[in-house]
């Protein structure tokens, strides 16, 4: 009798000494907090606050649902299963639904989370949605999402629930399409037809093009390798025209409206512009990878406010690419270097500062980075493959050709070593190049003309930027 209580003493004791190590050794395993700064609001006090830094996603343990006590047995006993992580996050959309649509050029596939629901899921893998490049997102009013692909020319429709509805793009209809916007009020859907330096536009349920915009050059309605949209309540299009360093918008009848930006090194100039989008108020944003930093313009293109800047840090950004304004004034920045999506809050300048529409930037203004926050030149492995590079691939082709009046200089004897590299290890040595140039914003010259690639003139690289916003 005696043995039999020390027995059942022993097991009780080496019981609760297991729970106690089982309850932290999964605690151990949960989401890791960053820190972040009470108030991370731009500009900083006592300016009324305009952008509030909202929060950040990595891996879909970011949107789990508490794990039960017999969850945690479980993986304690089975293991757990790896955190499914970006590689390299390219285009982001926020829907209706309060979701976080992400394009990751590395997975070839989309990441969708849901912070509501706490939901995680994988579209584009396998069947008649398989992705293998997307390059820019939008949904409609029904809440289906469309997703343009860079690889496959073509523009991917899903439903709500991530089953593949249709397409668009017949064989010839496209040439590496990156964004992407819809205008239901005429039934039309535009595709940033980047290998093409047009805009693409299709009628809503019919799969073949309907008509062109534009043609290559420097002047109105001319694109050198378009790459961003997004459209205002009005159906204004707006496009990141990259290689000619503007935006540019449209009336819904193709008239061009206004155009603003240039190439230099210094804000609010748009030598690396990316993603677009458009607040509330009517506001432009415009995410700079040269920069590591978003831009607020007017619709005139007077500047308004940066924000960002680079760094590792809660509310800053390297070598960002997508960025989408929900519904909701929410602004999504396709974090790339970081490996996250990284949101901010607009906050309605009625609101914030009345009716003084003052801006807080001057015009000549840099962005201010410190040495600590300069991030590490990544390898050639870690960019040979960013999406973003091939933007500057099609400057080096464009070299070939008239240039417009923004050219830039001729490239550093470094650079144009690298330039000379085989055509194997070209984009390789173009990567590090570019990523040197982003990794040091304050030292950022006027982005080069690297020699041209032996790529042949009609089959530019896939341009990065990525249709990612696009409303």
């Amino acid at each position: 009798m005696f043995d039999v209580r020390w027995k059942l003493w022993g097991v009780r004791s080496l019981s609760a000494i297991l729970l106690i190590t089982l309850m932290g050794a999964c605690a151990g395993k949960q989401k890791v907090e960053e820190e972040v700064p009470e108030a991370l609001t731009w500009p900083p006090p006592p300016e009324p606050a305009r952008i509030r830094f909202l929060d950040s996603y990595r891996t879909d343990l970011d949107v789990a649902k508490e794990k039960s006590f017999w969850d945690k047995v479980s993986d304690f006993f089975a293991g757990q299963k790896a955190p499914v992580a970006f590689k390299k996050p390219l285009v982001v959309h926020g829907d209706a639904r309060g979701r976080i649509i992400v394009g990751d050029s590395g997975w070839d596939r989309l990441h969708v989370f849901d912070p509501e629901k706490r939901e995680f899921a994988i579209w584009g893998e396998g069947g008649p949605g398989t992705l293998k490049l997307p390059t820019g997102i939008t949904s409609d009013s029904e809440g289906r999402i469309y997703v343009a692909d860079g690889v496959q020319a073509r523009v991917v429709v899903f439903t709500p629930e991530g089953r593949f509805a249709t397409a668009y793009g017949m064989v010839g209809d496209l040439k590496k399409p990156t964004g992407v916007a819809i205008d239901e009020e005429r039934k039309r859907l535009y595709v940033a037809d980047t290998g093409n330096h047009a805009i693409a536009v299709f009628e809503l349920g019919s799969p073949g093009k309907k008509e062109t915009i534009g043609r290559r050059g420097a002047g109105p309605r001319e694109f050198n390798y378009p790459t961003h949209l997004t459209i205002d309540p009005e159906g204004n299009l707006y496009v990141m025209d990259a290689m000619n360093f503007r935006i540019q918008i449209l009336s819904p009848d193709y008239d061009l409206i206004h155009k603003f930006g240039e190439n230099c090194d210094k804000i609010p100039c748009m030598p690396r512009g990316k993603g677009i989008g458009l607040d509330s108020d009517g506001n432009i944003y415009v995410v700079d990878a040269a920069f590591n930093a978003v831009m607020i313009f007017d619709k005139q293109g007077q500047l308004l406010l940066v924000f960002g800047g680079t760094g590792r840090d809660p509310g800053r950004i390297m070598l960002p690419a997508g960025l989408h304004v929900d519904q909701w004034d929410r602004v999504l920045v396709a974090d790339q270097y970081n490996a996250r999506i990284t949101r901010y809050e607009y906050v309605s300048e009625k609101a914030a500062l009345g009716v003084d529409r003052k801006p807080l930037v001057k015009e000549d203004e840099e962005v201010e980075v410190s040495e600590d926050e300069t991030p590490p030149i990544p390898s050639a492995d870690d960019e040979v493959e960013d999406a973003d590079d091939t933007v500057e691939d099609g400057e080096a082709e464009a070299g070939d050709e008239a240039a417009p009046e923004e050219t830039p200089d001729i490239p550093s004897a470094e650079e144009s070593a690298e330039g000379d590299a085989s055509a194997d290890e070209g984009a390789a040595a173009e990567a590090d190049a570019d990523a040197e140039a982003e990794a040091a914003p304050e030292e950022t010259p006027p982005i080069p003309e690297a020699e041209p690639e032996e790529t042949p003139e009609e089959t530019p690289p896939i341009p990065e930027a990525g249709a990612d916003d696009s409303e």
